[in-house]
């Protein structure tokens, strides 16, 4: 199965797409080029990249941006986890967040008129709901993806296609 990280913003997600065995080839080629060895990768014979590994691992992302929505709706975090995440962006200080506490829920609220959006995890899987107020406009609430293989609904679900999987 593909690995898997999304990005929250205040305009869409990014959803970036990777193959972990090929995480895994470069976390053991890199440690025996620095003389040791990984423990985590000894039994690699499993891997079928390891052997293959070149330096770079294939990624594959792609973006849903939110169309004219509200530029900086309100973020509610629901279930925070006590854990602690920092993410250095470039060398540019304005763009390091440290101290984040992430959380099992997101709650977008008016990110259109009368429309929130709950973003969570079911079973592994990213999900979100759009929540509409009565006599709110549903059909304003625009999605745009870009940057993937193939879009397509199938048995009422929508599908993303990219070059590592397909979601």
């Amino acid at each position: 199965t593909a690995g898997q990280e999304i990005f929250t913003e205040c305009n869409g997600f990014t959803f970036l797409f990777y193959h972990p065995e090929q995480v895994d080839a470069a976390a053991h080629c890199e440690m025996q080029h620095n003389g040791g060895s990984n423990p985590l990768c000894e039994q690699h014979s499993h891997n079928r990249f390891f052997e293959t590994y070149s330096g770079t691992i294939q990624v594959h992302a792609v973006k849903m941006q939110f169309v004219q929505a509200n530029p900086s709706p309100a973020v509610e975090l629901q279930e925070v986890l006590p854990e602690r995440h920092n993410f250095f962006l470039g060398n540019i200080p304005q763009k390091w967040a440290s101290n984040i506490h992430p959380a099992k829920v997101l709650l977008y609220r008016q990110l259109y008129p009368g429309i929130d959006m709950k973003v969570y995890s079911q079973e592994n899987r990213f999900k979100y709901d759009l929540i509409v107020a009565p006599h709110a406009n549903a059909g304003r609430a625009e999605l745009e993806y870009s940057g993937q293989t193939d879009l397509c609904v199938k048995n009422g679900h929508l599908y993303i296609g990219t070059s590592i999987t397909e979601v």
